[in-house]
C-alpha cells in the first residue's frame, strides 16, 4: 500500500492520501494504523527540518 504523508513538527506522520495500484481497505486501513507508530527525525538528509515535508511511504504485507 503507498500511502502520501507529510511529516508533523512532532515528527508524526499524517497521511491523507492512499496511492494505492489495487484498492483493498483492508489493507488500506491496516497500512495507515502503522503510518501512526512511525516517527521521523528532526531533519532529513539535507540538513533542512523534517517538519512539513512529505514523504512516499510504502506499506507491504507478505502474504500467508
Amino acid at each position: 500500500v503507498n500511502l502520501r504523508c507529510q511529516i508533523q513538527s512532532d515528527g508524526s506522520l499524517a497521511c491523507p492520501e492512499i496511492v494505492s495500484d489495487w484498492p483493498n481497505v483492508g489493507l488500506e486501513e491496516a497500512a495507515l494504523s502503522f503510518a501512526l507508530m512511525y516517527r521521523a527525525a528532526p531533519t532529513l538528509l539535507d540538513g533542512s527540518p523534517s517538519a512539513g515535508a512529505w514523504i512516499d511511504l510504502q506499506v507491504y504485507f507478505k502474504p500467508n
